[in-house]
């Protein structure tokens, strides 16, 4: 082989070693929409007064990705009513809470009903109970009963 001839193969080979690196960086994304909503899995629960020992709970769902309180994921519930039957038409907001319980046995109780959003509530299922402080036998007989509005609020 000529000296020309290796001298090119040389540099040839040179040019390679320096053009290649030994690392590169590679980005990976992805967008993640965000999920905030509230799914009524049973709206028809039965309301509890001071002397009752149980009930049937409402159960809902809320569904959020946004971070909250220590990266748990949830949203701020708010409570509004809607209807209150003639016999619940002199129960005052201080009277009736709402009583939110998760799956870890975790519970909330809601006061407030003027539909400001109050109380985190985390991702999952929830059952509810609506408690009237009074005893049934001051409400006066009929059908009892309260429509409320759940909103949930996931900005933070």
């Amino acid at each position: 082989m000529s000296l020309k001839k290796t001298s090119s193969v040389i540099a040839l080979s040179a040019l390679s070693f320096v053009a290649s690196a030994s690392s590169g960086t590679i980005e990976w994304t992805r967008d993640v929409p965000t999920v905030c909503g509230i799914t009524i899995d049973d709206g028809s629960g039965s309301i509890l007064f001071q002397d009752d020992e149980g009930g049937k709970p409402t159960v809902f769902t809320v569904k959020s990705n946004s971070n909250f309180q220590g990266n748990q994921m949830g949203a701020k519930l708010s409570v509004q009513v809607q209807s209150k039957s003639d016999n619940l038409r002199d129960i005052e907001e201080g009277d009736t809470i709402l009583h939110v319980l998760n799956s870890k046995s975790q519970s909330k109780s809601i006061d407030q009903w003027d539909g400001s959003p109050n109380a985190f509530i985390p991702s999952g299922r929830h059952e509810s109970y609506l408690e009237i402080m009074k005893e049934s036998k001051d409400i006066e007989g009929g059908v009892a009963s309260m429509t409320t509005l759940l909103t949930v609020d996931c900005s933070k």
